[in-house]
């Protein structure tokens, strides 16, 4: 596993957007979990979700790369 870029749009405190940019893991495992996972947090509006069978090293790199994007949003909100 390496390094994994999302991007994250917040509306009104509602995660509006959700996108995997760029990854390393093996396309054919991770391509499929990362869009479940895009999908099941903007339905759930919540990043405790379990991880995908057989994708665990990607499914909790996703949500460690959400946790940073989240929080470099609201240092950037707090900024302004």
């Amino acid at each position: 596993m390496g390094d994994l870029l999302v991007e994250i749009k917040v509306e009104q405190g509602k995660i509006t957007d959700l996108q995997v940019l760029t990854h390393q893991d093996t396309p054919d495992i991770a391509d499929s979990a990362l869009s479940h996972l895009c999908n099941l947090i903007l339905d759930q509006q919540n990043l405790d979700i379990d991880v995908v069978s057989g994708a665990t090293y990607t499914s909790e790199g996703f949500i460690h790369a959400l946790l940073n994007a989240l929080q470099d949003q609201v240092v950037i909100a707090k900024l302004n």
